[in-house]
């Protein structure tokens, strides 16, 4: 999920680079790095909550895998501990 994102930031900030001055590019870039930290924060606080009701599983699993790229050892990182949580 954070490896999407990041590739997200990084493609947005290259293409309206040209909006800033260059002097700005390092500030833009760390500015965009903060936000999209709160971003994963709140998609995982969002994606913690919904694994605690047994309906809302299925749905926190449906956003993680659509986050992630086939494979990615992250989202199964992240499923399994949506399942270890609902365990207990």
């Amino acid at each position: 999920m954070q490896d999407v994102l990041e590739g997200l930031r990084k493609k947005e900030v290259d293409r309206n680079s040209k909006r800033f001055h260059e002097s700005d590019r390092a500030q833009v870039d760390l500015f965009s790095k903060a936000l999209m930290k709160k971003v994963v924060s709140l998609l995982v606080m969002n994606l913690k909550e919904a694994s605690l009701e047994e309906e809302d599983l299925h749905t926190a699993k449906a956003v993680t895998r659509a986050f992630a790229q086939n494979g990615n050892q992250d989202v199964n990182e992240i499923l399994e501990r949506l399942d270890h949580e609902l365990s207990h």
